[in-house]
């Protein structure tokens, strides 16, 4: 028996292989294939390249091109099988963990083109004179976007899934992702509203941290309402709560479901009436 709870625990919920089973398969195939991939393009530069008029530098095109086409492959597989997990992960380690694989594999990826091109990052570094600082001020702002992410991930009091309130732009919402440039929230009014990591980090923009949803709604799933809202009536039991509607379970019709919007019930268009061991007592929103 527990040998067969520790393969299930192993296996997962949804008969999946485990986050950690999937991602060790994914290095060892990618370090398999890659060395594979290099030892074929090292005996075909030393065998038949001569032969076919190959020069080298039409091996280093290949060897960075392959390079390359591996970092994604391997940051878009990295985060397919976090974000297939999600619900086992917590949203927001979900996100720090992708955030920081992009930059490592990113900065193996630059490491590995340096070496097949014979460049020496420490000669860069000392000798670039007016192109390093011209590299550096282009940079500068790629950068400080994507070290404020990590910030943003690490210290920043509010995290992924926290509901907020953008105070200069008037916006309540739900931060889904941060990324390496900007943090993308869901208003309630379910747009997309994207900030520069760097304007968080800065106070540019003033991030106010708000109770989750469920603690701002007079409803709770499980309820017996009725709503009113201008000259329509619905009565029914709260079925779902989610961040932009909620469901009704008809009170005439067991098949049917309404679904309102929570903007509409945060902004008072809705008047609720609420079963009570009571009576009935009417909350004007």
């Amino acid at each position: 028996m527990a040998a067969a709870a520790a393969s299930q625990d192993a296996v997962g919920h949804s008969g999946n292989p485990s986050v950690v089973r999937q991602l060790t398969r994914l290095v060892l195939t990618t370090l398999l294939i890659t060395g594979a991939t290099w030892l074929g393009l090292y005996l075909f530069e030393q065998l038949l390249a001569p032969d076919l008029g190959i020069q080298h530098v039409h091996m280093q095109l290949t060897g960075s091109a392959i390079t390359a086409a591996v970092s994604f492959v391997l940051i878009y597989a990295v985060r397919r099988i976090v974000h297939q997990n999600v619900a086992r992960l917590n949203p927001h380690f979900s996100n720090i963990f992708s955030f920081f694989v992009i930059i490592i594999i990113s900065l193996i990826a630059a490491v590995v083109l340096m070496h097949q091109w014979g460049i020496n990052p420490q000669v860069i570094l000392v000798s670039g004179g007016l192109t390093a600082v011209i590299t550096g001020i282009a940079l500068s702002a790629i950068m400080g976007n994507i070290l404020a992410g990590g910030l943003v991930l690490t210290a920043f009091p509010a995290k992924v899934s926290d509901r907020v309130f953008m105070v200069g732009d008037n916006i309540h919402g739900v931060i889904d992702d941060v990324r390496l440039m900007y943090t993308k929230i869901i208003t309630d009014e379910g747009t997309e509203y994207y900030i520069p990591n760097s304007a968080i980090v800065q106070g540019s923009v003033r991030i106010v941290k708000e109770r989750p949803l469920k603690y701002l709604l007079p409803i709770r799933e499980g309820e017996h309402i009725q709503v009113i809202a201008s000259a329509e009536r619905y009565s029914g039991t709260v079925s779902r709560i989610m961040p932009k509607f909620f469901f009704l379970a008809s009170d005439g019709d067991a098949d049917k479901e309404i679904v309102l919007a929570i903007a509409n019930l945060l902004s008072g268009q809705y008047v609720i009436i609420k079963d009570r061991a009571g009576g009935k007592q009417a909350l004007d929103l």
